[in-house]
């Protein structure tokens, strides 16, 4: 059967045993939704600090380190479950960008004048998430200790530095085409490191 049409979840079964082609089908698979759904909730004020894309690296970072927990559920559940770690990378990116920034009187507003504050998710994570992203980093730190290099330098420039893949190129002296697959490469590496920890 051809990758492009295997179902979702035949792909992290594949995925999970250190596939990169399948890992890299699944993802490439969701890239637009999930790009889309970006796009539409990135406020417009975080753009100049922050585009779409560095949050959808972010994604799939997170997606492939934690390929081991997901559970399928049917059709449509990998797709759901990206979207949440979306969600979850945007409001991290949110707090991280808008939330440090000091108010301004202008948009103090009375008690009154404000809504039912109850009708509010809450921004923060909660205690168990913070303990799993305490285990996560450290997890992480661990398996990029003993990557090649340039699959190092590749992963810290885009995650770290916040770099897109273009900068990342000219900044490593490679090509746009090279550098993407050089990532692909990494990312895929690095998770079935996490999925041995």
């Amino acid at each position: 059967m051809d990758s492009s049409t295997e179902p979702d979840g035949e792909l992290v079964r594949r995925a999970r045993e250190g596939s990169a082609p399948a890992l890299r089908v699944l993802l490439e698979r969701h890239e637009t939704a999930l790009k889309g759904f970006l796009d539409r909730r990135l406020p417009a004020g975080l753009r100049r600090k922050v585009a779409p894309e560095d949050i959808l690296q972010e994604v799939y970072l997170v997606a492939t380190g934690r390929l081991a927990e997901f559970e399928d559920r049917g059709d449509g559940a990998f797709r759901a479950w990206l979207m949440r770690i979306a969600e979850f990378k945007l409001r991290e990116a949110v707090r991280a960008y808008l939330g440090t920034r000091k108010r301004a009187d202008v948009r103090e507003v009375s008690r009154g004048g404000r809504p039912d504050t109850s009708a509010f998710h809450a921004d923060s994570p909660s205690p168990s998430e913070v303990a799993q992203g305490n285990e996560m980093r450290d997890a992480a730190a661990k398996a990029m200790s003993t990557l090649p290099a340039d699959y190092r330098e590749i992963l810290h420039l885009v995650q770290v530095e916040g770099l897109t893949l273009k900068v990342a190129a000219e900044r490593m002296g490679r090509s746009h085409e090279a550098t993407k697959k050089l990532y692909g490469r990494a990312l895929a590496r690095f998770a079935t490191l996490l999925g041995q920890k």
